[in-house]
């Protein structure tokens, strides 16, 4: 045999083993810790905790979690604690935080592998959303509607003169994107663009003073 074929060969039946190889089922697993804040030095309560179970990708080798087996919530003070048992269909399992309005993951924290059959202690941390009130001043425009993008949040506003508050969830102490687009006939647009890192404090303000959205850079 061609050795080219001999190593592919191979290579798929160690895939294919590693695709069949599961966690007996039965077998019970218990998982406990706490979810904080790192950059606050703070728990994190309410925080919503879930168990995946994973595959063996048949062909690309990786492992893929993405099957809720269960779900649990962190108490007042962060801590959480939960059980749960293998149903032999699972090459393994992991910890993950399910990522709110209010929280999201730490970066370079998406996971938790689990050691199925024993306890598992984990600290999981994440990074608490902030509160941005967003004074947006609006004296002159004759755009046919307004928005203002915060991150991936976008909100809509009448075309008009405005003088108002909007707020937002931020990410603190990192690199937070805002854009104020004024929208015109032909899908044409003028804005703003700036990239603004917050502090720490649960509540920061932002102002945006625009006298006439027809002198804005066109986009």
């Amino acid at each position: 045999m061609n050795s080219k074929l001999t190593i592919y060969a191979l290579f798929a039946i160690t895939l294919f083993a590693l695709a069949c190889k599961k966690v007996p089922k039965g077998v019970q697993t218990k998982v406990s810790g706490y979810v904080t804040d790192t950059a606050k030095n703070k728990r994190i309560g309410g925080a919503k905790i879930a168990i995946l179970g994973c595959k063996i990708h048949p062909f690309a080798g990786g492992e893929i979690c993405s099957d809720q087996v269960a779900l649990t919530s962190a108490g007042s003070d962060g801590n959480f604690q939960l059980n749960f048992t293998a149903n032999g269909r699972y090459s393994g399992y992991e910890l993950q935080l399910l990522q709110t309005d209010d929280y999201k993951s730490a970066f370079g924290y998406f996971s938790y592998p689990l050691i199925t059959g024993k306890d598992n202690q984990i600290i999981v941390k994440a990074t608490e959303f902030n509160n941005l009130k967003f004074h947006l001043k609006i004296d002159k425009t004759t755009a046919d509607s307004l928005s203002v993008v915060v991150n991936s949040k976008k909100q809509k506003l009448p075309a008009k003169p405005l003088d108002t508050i909007l707020e937002f969830r931020i990410e603190p102490g990192q690199d937070n994107y805002i854009r104020f687009f004024a929208h015109y006939p032909g899908y044409k647009t003028r804005g703003i663009y700036k990239i603004i890192k917050f502090g720490t404090d649960a509540t920061v303000n932002y102002e945006l003073l625009v006298p006439n959205t027809d002198d804005l850079p066109n986009n």
